[in-house]
């Protein structure tokens, strides 16, 4: 069954794209004509943990192994992922239509503006296929769909890993602010600034996955 991607929040213009660059091919004529119906970005924005959380039915640790191909339905533009499941952290009855289960891959589709498509044709791309990410994924009038790269996070290695936006700069920003993460995520120093502890990040979000699917949530 194929399932796709939507974006959860706003796509930003400068995002860190430092991935997926080899292997481009000039993109097909469909794909050009489908790039030329497509408005422009947002601008790049996020809300917080919490909110995150409670808009996505799925959040997985996995790596953008590969892409697809740039296609447009329910009035969108949807750019194609292979992405390789290392571990489920949380899934909703919504995301019950796709077969998350670690060791396997799956394909995502992610919701583009013109400016995110063109990246994405000329495979210019925010993540590398060995970047471990915390991925979220979104459901909409496309199906489950992997959320916008500015809500998604990299795995960076060291004594105590820490997780990386793969938004631009200004986002990483304001998401060192206490409020953002909330108190239930460690932060560490780096030479770049504060940052969360990769697996205390991944417990946050577990915790709050589950919080959110109880039943007494939602009474």
């Amino acid at each position: 069954m194929r399932t796709s991607l939507h974006v959860a929040v706003a796509v930003g213009l400068a995002l860190n794209l430092s991935g997926i660059t080899a292997e481009a091919q000039a993109p097909a004529a469909d794909e050009r004509a489908i790039l030329m119906t497509l408005g422009p970005d947002g601008f790049a924005s996020a809300p917080p943990l919490g909110a995150l959380v409670e808009g996505t039915v799925a959040a997985i640790v996995g790596r953008v192994v590969g892409t697809e191909r740039l296609t447009r339905r329910q009035g969108g533009g949807y750019a194609g992922y292979r992405v390789a499941v290392d571990a489920v952290v949380f899934a909703r009855r919504a995301a019950g239509v796709l077969p998350l289960v670690a060791g396997t891959e799956i394909s995502l589709d992610q919701r583009v503006g013109r400016d995110s498509a063109e990246r994405f044709l000329a495979r210019r791309l925010p993540v590398a296929p060995a970047d471990t990410c915390l991925l979220f994924l979104g459901d909409g009038p496309a199906g489950v769909t992997l959320s916008g790269w500015t809500v998604q996070f990299r795995r960076v290695p060291g004594p105590a890993p820490t997780a990386q936006t793969l938004g631009p700069a200004t986002l990483a920003t304001e998401m060192a602010k206490p409020y953002w993460f909330g108190p239930g995520v460690r932060m560490v120093a780096t030479t770049n600034g504060a940052a969360p502890e990769w697996e205390s990040l991944l417990a946050e979000v577990r915790r709050l996955g589950t919080l959110e699917a109880s039943p007494a949530r939602g009474r």
